[in-house]
């Protein structure tokens, strides 16, 4: 009888899982699909590129979307068993509510292991890809996107205008607004100025001549006027940490980087980064027990008559909670100094035992319906 049981909640588990991977994936990556269009439409990317940079982002979000999709997979079969009466079908006959869930737990740890190797090591592989794909591709495209008397934002903080571009490429009667650094942003004036890529030069960015620059301090709230024959720019709009070239962000190590790294590290404020990163590596993945449990218990008694709607919002109000103490925790560890194993794993602590409390309940009443039968 429990081979037939799991198989149902298996088959009934997997479309609501995929369909919140494919809605939750839509929704948070729709932002950064316009952009990936805009590139495609002003900047002349190629399509393929477009593709395979989105399939680069993919593993970030999916560390988030597996939780969510779990969590509404579960409620929407627990409102469909709701539904149908099968709920109290399966009690009158004797099944509690621990027999019930058993093949949600087993559904709940493939989903886990899944999201722990996509958060430790898939995600920042994926990452590195993603920083040398646009590496590659940015700046090649980048001139196309470039109009005559037009603002453009190359990257963010950095604006660049120009009277004139010729067809060879040069810029002429060029103004630079640099903020990527804001407690030092300067403007730049030169005649003209040419795009250099990669392969041409050590770094990408802009060999500018016969202008000036005006460098703003904003602490000591002065400035000062520097004049040049031939100045580069560099362009490094995938680049938020650090000029050297090949040197990985924290979001980009896996696992036992991460590790090694907060071993070795001697800076305490880079080791509490690196621990951060670390605990969230393994709190997001444990999240999937956490939404797991609380999908059990509050699934198992939703009334028939609002099964079918309360599944999604209950979905989204959890996850948003639990997303709202996940940040609020990383601000904690960034600006209080709290622990950062504390602060990442306060969400799934505070949400699992409100789980296990309302597991519990849910459980007693399971238990009541078997008596009265």
């Amino acid at each position: 009888m429990y081979r037939t049981l799991r198989k149902l909640v298996w088959k009934e588990l997997t479309p609501p899982f995929l369909l919140g991977l494919f809605g939750f994936s839509f929704i948070l990556l729709s932002a950064k699909m316009v952009d990936l269009l805009e590139w495609v439409v002003e900047r002349g990317i190629p399509l393929s590129k477009a593709l395979f940079a989105f399939l680069y982002l993919l593993p970030s979000y999916l560390i988030f979307v597996f939780p969510m999709s779990l969590l509404l997979s579960i409620l929407f079969v627990w409102g469909r068993f709701a539904v149908d009466n099968e709920t109290i079908a399966l009690k009158s006959s004797g099944y509690n509510l621990t027999t019930l869930s058993a093949p949600f737990w087993e559904f709940t740890g493939m989903v886990f292991g899944i999201t722990l190797l996509v958060s430790n090591f898939v995600a920042p592989q994926a990452q590195t890809a993603f920083r040398q794909l646009l590496r590659e591709t940015a700046i090649t495209h980048l001139e196309k996107g470039i109009r005559p008397h037009v603002f453009t934002e190359i990257s963010k903080g950095l604006v660049l205008y120009a009277d004139q571009m010729d067809p060879d490429g040069e810029l002429q009667g060029i103004l630079i607004s640099d903020e990527r650094h804001s407690e030092k942003p300067f403007f730049t004036l030169a005649k003209k100025g040419r795009f250099r890529k990669a392969q041409e030069i050590p770094n990408m960015g802009i060999e500018l001549e016969d202008g000036m620059m005006l460098v703003q301090h904003a602490k000591q709230e002065k400035s000062h006027i520097v004049h040049f024959s031939k100045y580069h720019l560099e362009i490094s709009p995938l680049e938020k940490e650090g000029k050297e070239k090949g040197v990985k962000k924290i979001e980009e190590w896996n696992a036992l980087e991460l590790f090694r790294g907060i071993q070795a590290a001697v800076d305490p404020l880079q080791k509490r980064r690196l621990q951060t990163e670390w605990h969230r590596r393994l709190a997001l993945p444990f999240a999937c027990f956490v939404f797991a449990i609380i999908g059990v218990a509050l699934g198992s008694h939703i009334p028939p008559r609002s099964a079918k709607t309360r599944g999604f919002s209950l979905s989204l109000a959890i996850f948003i909670s639990y997303y709202l103490l996940l940040t609020g925790g990383e601000t904690w560890v960034a600006k209080q100094g709290v622990s950062p194993a504390l602060a990442i794993w306060f969400p799934n602590a505070f949400l699992g035992l409100f789980g296990v409390l309302s597991y519990y309940r849910a459980q007693k009443e399971s238990f009541s319906v078997r008596g009265k039968r």
